[in-house]
């Protein structure tokens, strides 16, 4: 097939978002030595690209700025002025090559500095309720360390009412959103990720603390009061609170997830800042 005919193919494919199918098209292409090892390359470069994305540590818009890269770059490969042709030198094979390698080394860079070179704590045999507390990112001017008293309380109180929890402190991870979460828990297997930001002053540290429960329904014995799904929507969020209103809530909707009704009333009555995430589930516990 000519350079006219495949670009009209790949163009319909990328068109409805099927790159994965252009690339499977052109695997089966007779194309020249320069156009299959210029290939080669996008389509590594797209295969880092979707592993980013499987592992959750690319937001979706870089991975869409990518993604439309790697399609601009599979047109160019066959439009007229491409490299593709058997009379095109090796020297115009070298300058299309050259930049698109630099961007794979990259992103391999990247990748592999966000993701692979994370550390996930080692947690007790059978626990239920994995807890990842990551570092707090300090917005005031008194340093502290919320993430260690989170970490000591909610297994403090876990040991005392059997709740089965087990919270440990994780390293730093950059660049940390609701966009990335999901694949940092799942790399550490936690069922509940917890981290934010915090400002200390002489009287009072408030957390703009962050949660996320991956969906796990077979993990969890709370039946119908997590089946309903303004219950299961609010669990994972964002809230404004001191660190105690903070430590209540969380221990609150692990809780929740384990079927015990009478902790989580206890816990949520304690808050004295109730967010809608708190008043809420008072309602619905009540």
């Amino acid at each position: 097939m000519d350079n006219t005919n495949i670009l009209k193919k790949i163009k319909e494919l990328i068109a409805s978002g099927q790159t994965n199918k252009a690339f499977d098209f052109l695997d089966n292409q007779k194309l020249d030595s320069a156009a299959q090892n210029a290939l080669t390359i996008i389509k590594a470069e797209y295969t880092n690209l979707k592993n980013a994305e499987i592992k959750g540590v690319i937001n979706f818009e870089d991975g869409q700025i990518r993604m439309n890269q790697i399609n601009d770059k599979l047109l160019q490969l066959f439009s007229n002025d491409s490299t593709t042709t058997v009379s095109k030198s090796k020297f115009q094979y070298i300058g299309l090559a050259l930049p698109v390698l630099i961007l794979v080394l990259g992103f391999l860079w990247w990748n592999s500095g966000n993701s692979d070179t994370y550390v996930c704590p080692s947690y007790p045999e059978q626990v239920k309720n994995k807890v990842l507390v990551l570092p707090f990112e300090n917005v005031g001017s008194i340093e502290a360390k919320p993430q260690v008293v989170l970490k000591d309380r909610i297994n403090q109180i876990s040991k005392i009412n059997n709740l089965g929890a087990s919270a440990k402190v994780g390293d730093s991870f950059s660049n940390i959103s609701m966009d990335n979460v999901q694949g940092l828990a799942n790399q550490c297997d936690a069922d509940l990720l917890v981290w934010g930001t915090y400002s200390n002053s002489t009287d009072s540290l408030r957390l703009v603390l962050q949660y996320y429960f991956p969906n796990r329904p077979d993990k969890s014995s709370a039946g119908e009061l997590l089946a309903l799904k303004d219950v299961t929507s609010l669990q994972n969020g964002k809230m404004l609170k001191n660190l105690d209103d903070a430590l209540f809530s969380l221990c609150g909707l692990i809780a929740i997830r384990n079927g015990r009704k009478d902790l989580a009333k206890k816990w949520f009555q304690k808050i004295k800042e109730k967010e809608v995430v708190d008043r809420y589930f008072l309602r619905v516990l009540n």
